[in-house]
C-alpha cells in the first residue's frame, strides 16, 4: 500500500483502482485531534464525572477502557454523535480541499460522519448489554447511566423493542450473527460498502484520534478488490464459501488519515491491542451519489442518504442538506467488477448420527485425509474442522466463538486458524484464542492402522 501521492489526478486514480493510501500531510490535524478530544471529554465528563475525565486526560484516550465503564460506551457514542457533526464536515472538507486538491471541485460529503470508539475485545466481551439491550436504552439519559441500565435489565421480559427498529429483516440477521456475544464486543463483518445502500464510487476517510494499531483497526481483502462478490442479503456478508485472501492491516497513527475505495472488501479487527481505538469516519464523493440495483432490490433497508454539497460546508451553511433516493439513482456497477472466482472448497464427511461425549467416530483412511489442509465432519447437532499439520490432524469446533463464522472459511498461520471475519487467532491444538475470555472446544484425533478416527 502507498504513502503520500503528490498528484491529485494520480492519488484520484489509484484510489479508484483500489490503492489504499495513508495520509501525513494535513496541516490542521493537531486542531482536529483538539477539537474531536474535547467533545470526547466532554461526554464523559457528562456522563461519569469530571473525576473521570481528568483521570483520563492523565492517561490517554487510548486508556480509555481502564476508567470508563464498557457499559457507558453506547451513552458516549451518542452524545458525541450529537455534538461532532459540524467538526466532522468541516473535517471532510478541509481535508479533501488541502489533501486531496479538490479546492476548486464541487463534490459531495456523507452526512453520517462518525467517530468509532472500540474498546479491546478482552473488555468489550465484559459487558452485561446484548444487542437487544442497546436498542432499548433512552441514550440521552447521560445523567442517569446506571439507572437506564439497571432498568432495561430489570423490565427486560417487559421492555419491548422499538417496532421500527424490529421489523427490519436485517436486524434479525444481525441478532442472528450477533447473539451470543455483549453489544460493545461486535464488529462488522467484511463487507465493501454498496452491500450497506453506500454510493457505487466514493472516498472513505479515516482520521486516527487514538490507538488506532494493526490489531484493533480497520483492515482490508485487497485481492477481493473488483471481484463481483456474492453476499448473504441482510446480515452483510460474503457467502460461507468465500475464500479470503492474506488480510492487510493498516496502522492509522495519529493525526494521520487513511483513504480508501470502499469497494475493497473490509472490516474491523477483533481489537487484540490493549487500547481503546478512536477514529473519525467520513466519506465524500467527487461525482454525485448512484447506488447499485442489487442493494436497491435487497432486503437491507438502510437509513435515508444523506448529503452536503462541499461549497455549502466551505461557506458554513450546515442546513442545506439533501436527501437522495437510491432507487432513482442507480448506477452501474459492473464496469468495476469481474466475476467472483475465489471459491472456498473445504472436504465435507457426513454422518448420519449425533455427536456424543466420550465416544469413538470413524473418519477415514488416513491416505484419503493427507491432502487435505483442512475438512469438516458434519454431524447432525454439530460439525467439527480438523486440520492437518504436517502428518498429524487436530479437530476443533468449527463455529468462530465470536460471530458464530464457519471456521473452514479461515486461514492457517502456525498453529493457529484465523477468522477471516474478525482476525480472532484460535489454537487449533488447544482451543485458546487471542481473546482471553474465548475458547473452542478441542477433540483427539487418533491413528490405528492408518485408519483416523475422532475421540469425543
Amino acid at each position: 500500500m502507498s504513502n503520500l501521492l503528490n498528484n491529485n489526478q494520480a492519488i484520484l486514480k489509484n484510489l479508484k483502482k483500489g490503492e489504499i493510501i495513508l495520509f501525513d500531510s494535513f496541516s490542521k490535524s493537531k486542531d482536529y485531534i483538539a477539537l474531536i478530544e474535547n467533545i470526547i471529554f466532554s461526554g464523559i465528563s457528562e456522563i461519569a464525572g469530571q473525576d473521570s475525565a481528568d483521570e483520563i486526560k492523565s492517561i490517554g484516550l487510548d486508556n480509555l477502557h481502564k476508567v470508563f465503564p464498557v457499559d457507558y460506551k453506547p451513552f458516549l457514542d451518542n452524545f458525541i454523535a450529537k455534538n461532532i457533526r459540524k467538526i466532522s464536515l468541516d473535517f471532510s472538507v478541509e481535508f479533501s480541499d488541502e489533501v486531496l486538491n479538490l479546492k476548486d471541485d464541487e463534490y459531495y460529503i456523507y452526512d453520517n460522519v462518525e467517530v468509532r470508539i472500540n474498546y479491546p475485545i478482552n473488555e468489550a466481551i465484559n459487558s452485561t448489554l446484548s444487542f437487544s439491550d442497546y436498542t432499548k436504552l433512552d441514550l440521552n439519559n447521560y445523567k442517569n447511566v446506571d439507572q437506564e441500565i439497571d432498568k432495561i435489565k430489570k423490565h427486560n421480559n417487559n421492555l419491548k423493542m422499538a417496532a421500527s427498529f424490529n421489523e427490519r429483516p436485517q436486524h434479525k440477521e444481525k441478532e442472528k450473527y450477533f447473539d451470543k456475544i455483549p453489544y460493545a464486543a461486535r464488529r462488522s463483518a467484511p463487507h465493501i460498502d454498496i452491500w450497506y445502500g453506500h454510493p457505487i464510487e466514493s472516498l472513505n476517510l479515516w482520521f486516527g484520534v487514538a490507538g488506532c494499531t494493526k490489531e484493533n483497526s480497520v483492515f482490508f481483502y485487497p485481492d477481493a478488490f473488483g471481484s463481483k462478490l456474492k453476499y448473504i442479503d441482510g446480515r452483510i456478508a460474503p457467502i460461507d464459501n468465500y475464500n479470503f485472501s492474506k488480510p492487510y492491516c493498516p496502522e492509522i497513527p495519529k493525526g494521520h488519515t487513511l483513504i480508501f475505495n470502499p469497494m475493497n472488501l473490509h472490516s474491523t479487527h477483533i481489537g487484540t491491542a490493549n487500547k481503546t481505538r478512536i477514529s473519525l469516519v467520513g466519506r465524500i464523493n467527487t461525482q454525485y451519489p448512484t447506488f447499485s440495483k442489487t442493494f436497491v432490490n435487497g432486503i437491507y433497508e438502510a437509513e435515508p442518504s444523506i448529503w452536503y454539497n462541499s461549497s455549502d460546508i466551505r461557506n458554513k451553511k450546515y442546513d442545506n442538506s439533501f436527501e437522495i433516493n437510491r432507487g432513482d439513482n442507480v448506477g452501474k456497477v459492473g464496469h468495476l467488477l469481474e466475476e467472483q472466482s475465489s471459491i472456498n472448497i473445504v472436504k465435507k464427511i457426513y454422518f448420519d448420527k449425533k455427536l456424543d461425549a466420550g465416544k469413538e467416530y470413524y473418519v477415514d483412511e488416513k491416505k484419503q485425509l493427507i491432502d487435505e489442509n483442512k475438512f469438516q465432519l458434519v454431524f447432525t447437532n454439530t460439525e467439527i474442522l480438523v486440520v492437518r499439520k504436517e502428518n498429524n490432524f487436530y479437530a476443533i469446533g468449527s463455529k468462530c466463538p465470536h460471530s458464530d463464522v464457519e471456521l473452514n472459511q479461515g486461514f492457517i498461520e502456525d498453529e493457529n486458524i484465523i477468522c477471516p471475519h474478525h482476525l480472532l487467532k484460535i489454537n487449533y491444538i488447544t482451543g485458546d484464542t487471542s481473546c482471553t475470555k474465548l475458547k473452542v472446544k478441542t477433540y483427539k484425533i487418533k491413528e490405528n492402522n492408518s485408519k483416523i478416527f475422532l475421540h469425543t
